[in-house]
């Protein structure tokens, strides 16, 4: 088909080589979260079972993930950070606390930091933390 954009003028750009998915290195969370369970063929007391399952499971990825990036921003020496409350649910009484509040990594809240299991949202948090870099505070 290039011959035919050739032909009328045009330049022809090949299509993107797709970007291959990068699988975690040893002591990095993995990037890909955990299968959500199959309803189909299961007893109420079995899917039920199975999404605490799943529920537990996300917690633990999105809590290994933020202990990642909180051990970066602390590398770079960013020290504090804005908590952002996500939470879909109706926000929970802990993000309804610490949102938008600036927050030390050194310090944390008797909650802990975001996404680490402390939330009271049904199944997983999905507060954020955004790091404060000295002298680009808005």
């Amino acid at each position: 088909m290039a011959w035919f954009w050739q032909q009328k003028g045009k330049s022809f750009e090949p299509a993107p080589q797709r970007i291959p998915t990068v699988k975690a290195p040893p002591g990095r969370p993995g990037l890909t979260p955990p299968a959500k369970p199959k309803k189909r063929g299961k007893t109420p007391e079995q899917w039920e079972a199975d999404l605490a399952a799943y529920r537990l499971a996300m917690r633990k990825h999105f809590a290994a993930i933020a202990a990642f990036d909180r051990e970066r921003r602390i590398a770079l020496g960013i020290t504090s950070y804005k908590w952002l409350s996500m939470d879909v649910h109706g926000t929970c009484e802990v993000a309804k606390k610490y949102n938008r509040k600036v927050l030390s990594y050194d310090h944390p809240p008797e909650e802990g930091h975001p996404w680490e299991q402390k939330c009271g949202s049904p199944d997983w948090c999905r507060c954020i933390e955004i790091g404060v870099i000295p002298g680009f505070e808005d």
